[in-house]
């Protein structure tokens, strides 16, 4: 074993921001020295987390500190040191989950253990170091162009990867703050405060609209703006309000009279709107001076993510301030009941190679039955049915993180087994703790005539293809459920439909109800039988004539679950 002489040293500044581009230079060291592609993708995620932890933690208190971070490839191993100002002497329990799935911290020591084939602590009187090792295989060695080559594709698959992976870790953080804050000002301000340490920036706030006006929300902070502005105003928030859309560039796009041009410092705005279920409530706006860069796209993708989150916090404080009579549960099932079904899609694609529909009726107020059709950049069309073990708040939660996780994964991925595989891993430290699993069934339906559709079957109910003839079939192949095993890779599997076919998902609900007699399960055969006698439906009244209780000739008082069905017929 003979471990290279060379390695790669980076001094890193305190700053979040700086994390992205050190973990692209490792990533592309260790592919230019042979480690394998596949590899890859287990090293970045507890390094991400070591070297938040050594900004956050280690360098609370020193921002003229640095991290160390050193990397050295060996013929069978890869060892990457972070070192910090600070002194960390790690808990019997570090590398275990936290009692709490929620809390903001605590989770980091378990991510590093899991995906790593050994750490150590150790504390001088230079600080604090991590080392962390990866048993690898190398590669053969490439010249100098082929790893030029392959820096550069590291660096743009790299790029990608850490805007979805920190959207996605802003979305985790600001799920906890949700579950934890006790107003929804302290909120604010703890989002404040985590995006002055995770974005570059002169000044933020907020204004939700009140009335005919938007009405600032300076979080704490005097920034001698008007207190509002009405929105029928010819203003960059107004107009962002009315359009539903961002406006991002410099203060020369602003028009004349502009209270944001007024702003010392200004150069670079994003403004972007704050939604929730298709309603504008505010603005979230963000200020850069001239000594800064103008918004990436990564940086715009993360802001939208945030303000999105802010929508749905300001439509939960709004329910909570207009149910505050009424008793504490009941308030909580209403905001999740209307949290939940803003997930659900009310607007479907076109008609054109396929036409989907879908529709859940959930057993109480709130259930846990989802579904979710999104449309990816080349046109093709994924569709998702998942059904939470439980019902009420809390599988209407689990949802919502479902939800958040596939959409910001669709960024960046359209294969069903390894979206399945990532949405596991994300999922899974909150399921074990909460003792729950989520079944789901993910089905990639392509824009190009001929080509065959695809799905990956985490333990749900069998995806059914229905004949023009009155036969259907039910393709077999899946794994267990998400939440049951962390590290469970997904399988694509082909559904071999021609024109006219008629593809129908659905979940266990919708069969598993007492028989005419009383007694007996109705049972899948049954109901896919039934569904092969309303073929001639088209796919909305398809869906309402399997949802209807009195045409399967059963007792509505007997449904005790969620029922969802989701059908996409192939045009052409």
């Amino acid at each position: 074993m003979n471990e290279l002489d060379e390695a790669l040293q980076l001094a890193l500044p305190p700053r979040l921001t700086s994390i992205r581009p050190a973990v692209k230079r490792v990533l592309a060291w260790c592919r230019i020295h042979g480690v394998d592609a596949k590899k890859l993708s287990g090293i970045e995620l507890p390094l991400v987390e070591a070297v938040n932890n050594a900004i956050e933690h280690g360098c609370a208190g020193n921002p003229e500190t640095t991290v160390q971070l050193s990397v050295r490839v060996a013929s069978d191993h890869v060892v990457v040191t972070v070192c910090d100002p600070g002194n960390f002497q790690p808990p019997a329990n570090w590398a275990e989950l936290p009692e709490d799935p929620l809390a903001e911290g605590g989770r980091g020591g378990f991510i590093i253990d899991s995906n790593t084939d050994g750490w150590e602590h150790s504390n001088t009187d230079g600080g604090h170091t991590l080392t962390l090792r990866w048993n690898v295989e190398r590669q053969p060695g490439m010249s100098i162009e082929s790893a030029a080559d392959a820096e550069n594709d590291m660096g743009r698959l790299t790029e990608d990867l850490a805007n979805s992976f920190e959207t996605l870790l802003c979305l985790t953080h600001f799920t906890g703050l949700l579950a934890t804050s006790s107003t929804f000002d302290q909120l604010l301000a703890q989002v404040r405060e985590r995006l002055e340490t995770m974005l570059l920036h002169d000044s933020l706030f907020v204004r939700f609209t009140v009335g005919d006006t938007l009405q600032l929300h300076a979080l704490g902070l005097d920034i001698g703006l008007p207190a509002e502005l009405p929105l029928s105003g010819d203003f960059a928030e107004s107009v962002c309000v009315r359009d539903g859309r961002p406006l991002v560039g410099g203060v020369d796009r602003l028009p004349d009279g502009d209270p944001l041009a007024a702003m010392a410092n200004t150069c670079h705005l994003c403004v972007l709107p704050v939604e929730f279920g298709g309603k504008t409530l505010g603005t979230l706006v963000v200020v850069r001076g001239a000594q800064r860069q103008s918004f990436s796209g990564g940086e715009v993708e993360l802001l939208q993510a945030v303000a999105d989150f802010v929508g749905i916090a300001k439509a939960t404080d709004n329910l909570w301030q207009e149910r505050n009579q009424q008793l504490r549960l009941e308030q909580e099932i209403k905001v999740a009941s209307g949290i939940q079904r803003s997930l659900l899609p009310d607007v479907f694609p076109p008609p054109e190679r396929w036409w989907v529909h879908g529709e859940c009726r959930p057993a109480r107020e709130v259930g846990g039955d989802y579904f979710d059709v999104v449309t990816l950049h080349d046109g093709t069309l994924m569709v998702l049915v998942a059904d939470v073990m439980g019902k009420g708040v809390p599988a209407a939660l689990l949802a919502a993180m479902l939800r958040s996780s596939l959409r910001a994964l669709s960024a960046v991925e359209s294969s069903p087994s390894v979206i399945l595989s990532d949405l596991n891993r994300q999922l899974f430290p909150d399921l074990v703790r909460l003792g729950m699993f989520i079944t789901a069934i993910l089905v990639i339906l392509p824009p190009t005539p001929g080509a065959l559709p695809s799905f990956s079957n985490a333990g749900h109910c069998a995806p059914a293809i229905l004949r023009p003839d009155g036969r259907f079939i039910e393709p077999s192949g899946g794994n267990v459920p998400l939440g049951i095993l962390p590290d469970t890779q997904y399988e694509a599997l082909p559904l071999p439909m021609d024109t006219g076919d008629r593809l129908v998902l659905y979940t266990d609900g919708c069969y598993e109800l007492p028989g005419p007699d009383g007694e007996l399960m109705l049972g899948p055969e049954i109901y896919l039988k039934f569904a092969v006698s309303r073929f001639e439906l088209n796919p909305p009244e398809f869906i309402a004539a399997l949802l209807d209780p009195i045409a399967l000739k059963l007792d509505p008082a007997t449904i005790a679950d969620d029922r969802t069905v989701l059908v996409a017929s192939l045009c052409r």
